[in-house]
């Protein structure tokens, strides 16, 4: 009851929150990462050893936090439909965003060099923003088609992860 008393109703104020924050900080991440390997793992584990997913930093080129699948014993094949289509969607999302920020950074780089004063490294926030303007509009039709065609890969992961726990149910009821 004593620790219930002490606990500061804001997390900001209490030093559990900050233990937790501290562990996944960036700084941290940063002394670690002098360790790990490329791809972030500090040791690529073995999906077939792995009792679940595991997920790593984010990618230098795509921003985007790959994702190292667990592959089940007894996999029954909707089980291993979904794990690849997990792994499809995975792959082609990692494709589209690191061809997508690649161009972003290289436009970007071209706008500054051909915009920016003598004199000056970087360009005022206010001229900054057209880039971005110029960047989305320029690439709205592509982010259109992204977005349909990443819901669609969604919504049929979504059948298939749905198939899974019908199968999984009704064989834990069989079982019983």
């Amino acid at each position: 009851m004593l620790a219930i008393r002490n606990l500061r109703l804001n997390p900001l104020q209490n030093e559990a929150f900050w233990i937790q924050i501290n562990k996944y900080s960036s700084e941290t991440q940063l002394l670690k990462k002098k360790e790990s390997r490329e791809d972030g793992f500090m040791e690529m584990p073995d999906p077939e050893t792995i009792d679940r997913d595991y997920i790593g930093p984010p990618d230098k080129l795509s921003n985007l936090r790959p994702i190292l699948r667990h592959k089940p014993q007894n996999e029954t094949d909707a089980q291993r439909n979904l794990r690849e289509k997990r792994l499809e969607v995975q792959e082609w999302n990692q494709k589209f965003w690191a061809g997508h920020n690649k161009r972003f950074f290289e436009e970007k780089e071209e706008y500054i060099q051909q915009h920016k004063r003598p004199g000056e490294d970087t360009l005022p926030a206010d001229e900054m923003s057209k880039f971005y303007k110029y960047f989305l509009d320029k690439n709205w039709k592509i982010h259109v088609l992204y977005n349909i065609s990443w819901y669609t890969k969604n919504f049929s992961l979504l059948f298939s992860a749905l198939h899974v726990n019908l199968e999984t149910a009704i064989r834990k009821i069989k079982g019983k």
